[in-house]
């Protein structure tokens, strides 16, 4: 489970948290204020992300559970296994936690992901990519991050069907 594999909440946020906390100033600062208080400011967002990665590391592995077991008059036994689907595409709107959060589930499912965040967020997502991409390692590859921001990006995302 990748998740194991040195992703702690920890690691995270000393890895870069200057960067992420400049790219959710800069986020906050372009947006209205009713945006800011909406989504945050406050250094206790950064905790919570923190408590969420902590949570799902906490979470029994899914994969490899037994879901089902049936046996056949033939006295074949087949077993439903929870699997992991390989690499999910996620495009969601401006909340920066939703990146470290998404990064987290798919990881302890063992999956890949790719994260495209909106454009008011896309500094601090940036940061925070490279945080976890950072905190990964050698398995940084697995959270990938759509840097761009055209609307084209997405649609072409979407097109991976049999890749994503």
């Amino acid at each position: 489970m990748i998740l194991d594999a040195g992703w702690s909440g920890e690691t995270i946020w000393t890895y870069d948290l200057a960067d992420a906390r400049k790219g959710l100033a800069a986020c906050y600062a372009a947006c209205a204020d009713d945006y800011a208080a909406k989504y945050g400011s406050r250094p206790s967002r950064f905790d919570a992300m923190v408590a969420g990665v902590r949570h799902v590391a906490t979470l029994p592995d899914p994969v490899g559970a037994t879901l089902a077991t049936v046996e056949r008059p033939s006295g074949i036994r087949i077993r439903k296994v929870r699997v992991p689907l390989g690499v999910g595409a996620v495009v969601f709107e401006s909340r920066p936690n939703v990146f470290v959060d998404t990064a987290a589930l798919c990881l302890k499912a063992g999956d890949a992901v790719v994260l495209r965040g909106g454009k008011e967020a896309f500094e601090s997502n940036a940061a925070l990519a490279k945080c976890v991409r950072g905190a990964l390692g050698g398995l940084a590859d697995a959270v990938g991050f759509v840097d761009v921001l055209d609307h084209a990006a997405v649609a072409e995302l979407v097109r991976q069907v049999g890749l994503v």
